[in-house]
């Protein structure tokens, strides 16, 4: 594997490879599944990291995953991406942890403890809806796109998810309408041979709306 974006079933160590199908066509059910679930893209890599990292296909418990380890799953042999990812999944676990907890979100399960007479604190993991995310990973190859999103927007329903805010709709200023109006006339004008064709045009126009001008268009003789 050359670079991060080569495909996904040459991952090495995946210890998850056995159970289901590490490919890229599965990571992009799982990205979407993340999408609708309202996780920001930045945590994506670590959430896919603890997936194929665990063995949860043999047991729905805790295990332990450093970060070395959920780095070498989603990166290639080479020394620099792997730092390049451990890096980025040491800064972004926690992170996502923290997020999840302010939202109410629990995809990835997690308990610190520490190993008698050890000095730093580790954690262990576990992903309670591995058995949710192997099912869309064993669709048939024949299941049309459509149909794949429908059955994620309808799992999505049944998990706790966060919701995006709406954007507030923009209240357009009068000055901001005067300003887009000379804007338009500016382009206009550009595009008229003579200023003479130019006020016919708008005159034109102005009637089309029964708006009349107080004063007389300036017509060059």
């Amino acid at each position: 594997m050359g670079n991060y974006s080569d495909s996904f079933s040459t991952f090495k160590l995946i210890q998850a490879a056995d159970a289901v199908d590490i490919s890229r066509r599965n990571m992009a059910i799982f990205d979407m599944l993340l999408n609708g679930l309202g996780i920001p893209d930045k945590f994506h890599e670590f959430i896919r990291a603890v997936f194929v990292s665990g063995n949860w296909h043999r047991h729905s418990g805790w295990e332990e995953l450093t970060y070395k380890r959920l780095a070498r799953n989603v990166s290639s042999f080479s020394d620099q991406v792997f730092t390049t990812v451990y890096n980025r999944i040491k800064k972004n676990a926690p992170e996502f942890l923290k997020w999840q907890e302010q939202n109410n979100l629990e995809l990835i399960s997690h308990e610190s403890f520490k190993d008698e007479g050890g000095r730093w604190p580790k954690v262990r993991y576990a992903f309670p809806y591995y058995p949710t995310v192997e099912k869309l990973f064993s669709l048939d190859k024949s299941t049309s796109q459509k149909e794949i999103r429908r059955m994620v927007e309808a799992i999505c329903k049944t998990m706790s998810r966060v919701e995006k805010p709406r954007r507030a709709k923009r209240t357009r200023t009068t000055r901001n309408n005067v300003q887009s109006v000379v804007q338009n006339l500016l382009s206009i004008q550009e595009s008229m041979t003579c200023k003479n064709e130019f006020f016919a045009e708008l005159e034109i126009a102005l009637e089309s709306c029964n708006f009349k001008w107080p004063f007389k268009l300036a017509i060059e003789n």
